[in-house]
């Protein structure tokens, strides 16, 4: 799916002039560039290399403010928000939901001005804010149900779910992840599928870490989700939980085995903190 995804994005790419698409702004109040140039830079995070995915999203970003098209902007900032969010850099996270949230308000862009507010609270959560970052994600949930969204609920739900763990609210945040799942079934929108377990998985460890089992069953649910979309950074996230519960359980050759051929295939993105992550664990197995 991931491949699909970059696949279709860069063709799009190709095809695209800025000049020759400029009427499609203004007909459809999004520019073609960009929309590949977000999407793209999405497939590229999944797929494994996130140094790539950060500089399409910034000449992205680039490209939007030089058309000087405020919807475009505020949609590419949105998306850089999310991406930073992937990342795991919340100073950044919440710096572009920010501005995409202020030009929102003034141009009256309602449905990005609220989802906006989710990397915002999950950037504020994760910088310890935990009440104020719910709450923008809350916000977030209630304005894309006001409308009748269902796209990105599952990254909501997800998003809502990883928060509450990290207040040890465990029973809701794994209501919230089972709200995720159940949106990813109703939608068929499965981007955030094989997180949304990894998250489960940890949250179960957290609540009852005397009952491993489903925790274990939650992570390789999510290792089969993103081996089958061959999206190797969320395969590396599921691939560290499920190698750090095993060794935990002193079962360190095997933890080994699982993370070492994931960790070993990356060529980019180093000092990432899912990589910087996944080398201290196989580090501490080593040791």
């Amino acid at each position: 799916m991931s491949t699909w995804f970059w696949v279709h994005s860069r063709k799009g790419l190709r095809l695209y002039d800025p000049v020759t698409f400029r009427a499609s702004s203004v007909t459809y109040g999004q520019d073609t560039g960009v929309n590949c140039g977000y999407l793209e830079a999405f497939a590229l995070w999944a797929l494994g290399y996130p140094d790539q995915s950060v500089r399409t999203m910034d000449d992205t970003l680039s490209h939007a403010r030089e058309l000087a098209h405020p919807f475009s902007v505020a949609q590419t900032l949105n998306f850089s928000a999310h991406l930073r969010q992937l990342l795991r850099d919340p100073q950044l996270a919440r710096m572009h939901a920010d501005e995409a949230l202020a030009i929102c308000a003034e141009h009256g862009f309602k449905a990005y001005g609220s989802w906006a507010l989710l990397p915002r609270g999950w950037a504020l959560a994760q910088q310890g804010l935990f009440s104020e970052g719910v709450d923008n994600i809350g916000e977030a949930v209630a304005a894309w149900q006001a409308m009748k969204v269902g796209g990105v609920m599952p990254w909501f739900y997800a998003a809502l779910g990883e928060t509450y763990g990290l207040q040890d609210r465990f029973a809701e945040g794994l209501h919230a992840l089972d709200e995720a799942l159940e949106w990813v079934h109703r939608t068929n929108e499965h981007m955030y599928e094989a997180e949304t377990y990894r998250l489960k998985g940890e949250l179960l460890l957290g609540r009852t870490p005397s009952e491993p089992e489903r925790a274990q069953e939650a992570f390789r649910r999510a290792l089969d989700v993103a081996t089958a979309q061959e999206a190797m950074s969320w395969q590396l996230r599921a691939a560290t939980s499920l190698a750090r519960l095993l060794c935990g359980q002193g079962e360190r050759s095997h933890a080994r085995e699982l993370l070492e051929p994931t960790y070993n295939w990356f060529t980019e993105g180093l000092a990432t903190p899912d990589l910087r992550d996944a080398k201290a664990l196989l580090d501490a197995i080593e040791a």
